[in-house]
Order: C-alpha cells, then sequence, then structure tokens
C-alpha cells in the first residue's frame, strides 16, 4: 500500500505512538509525518483529539507537532518491513485537515518540517 496522506501508522517500539502522514511526497520523495500523544501536563494543545475520532484514539489526545518529522517514503516502507511500524485505519479527511492546520498553528513544529510542508502546498498538483 502506498504511504500517503491520511495513511497511519503505529509505532511499535518501547513508546509506541500512532503516527499519520500529513502532506507529501514531495519531489524528493519525502512526507511530514506526526504522532498523536496522550494529553499530559503542557502539552502542546494546538490539536486535541477526541476518542474515536480514530479508531485507534481512545481517550483525549494530542498531536505532538514538536516530533514531526519530514521524512523518506522509503525510510517509512523500511520500518514497516522491520515490523517497527504496522499499518492502521486511515485517518478521515476532517481529522487530516485538523492536524495539517494545526502543523503551521503550532509554535512547536521544527521549523524546517515547516518550511517542507509550505513547499509541498506551493508545488503544483500532477
Amino acid at each position: 500500500m502506498p504511504v500517503l496522506p491520511g495513511s497511519t501508522f503505529l509505532d511499535t517500539t518501547d513508546n509506541p505512538h500512532l503516527w499519520v502522514v500529513v502532506a507529501g511526497p514531495d519531489a524528493d520523495g519525502k512526507v511530514i509525518f506526526v504522532s498523536f500523544t496522550s494529553i499530559k501536563g503542557r502539552d502542546d494543545r494546538t490539536t486535541v483529539c477526541a476518542a474515536g475520532e480514530h479508531p485507534f484514539i481512545e481517550k483525549p489526545t494530542v498531536v505532538a507537532y514538536k516530533y514531526a518529522m519530514h521524512v523518506e517514503v522509503a525510510e517509512i516502507e523500511a520500518q514497516i518491513a522491520s515490523g517497527q511500524l504496522v499499518r492502521r485505519e486511515d485517518c478521515s479527511v476532517p481529522l487530516l485537515k485538523r492536524v495539517a492546520d494545526g502543523l503551521l498553528q503550532s509554535d512547536s513544529t521544527p521549523l524546517g518540517v515547516a518550511n517542507a510542508y509550505v513547499d509541498i502546498l506551493r508545488t503544483p498538483k500532477q
């Protein structure tokens, strides 16, 4: 299955989180990848998700924009092949839009990721 916006993956390492592809791939074969995390203390609350907005989300959750990555699709595919990432149900269009909109609204998004996202948005679709 292709790695496209809305594709979600569960990280099966010691600290499992659900990751979603927000945008891409770009001309370099990279996508913008962000994770969801349970709400704790002073977490960034730019995008808060309720239980049930995705089948994996069972309690109030936020998008952890500070961990957003601009990563090669080939790296994601290698992690799928090794079992580190397991594909889950795709993100709904409304949730994906909220997550993507928050990427540029959050003060926590790494500048390089925000710039890559803007470049993806500016690139005409083929």
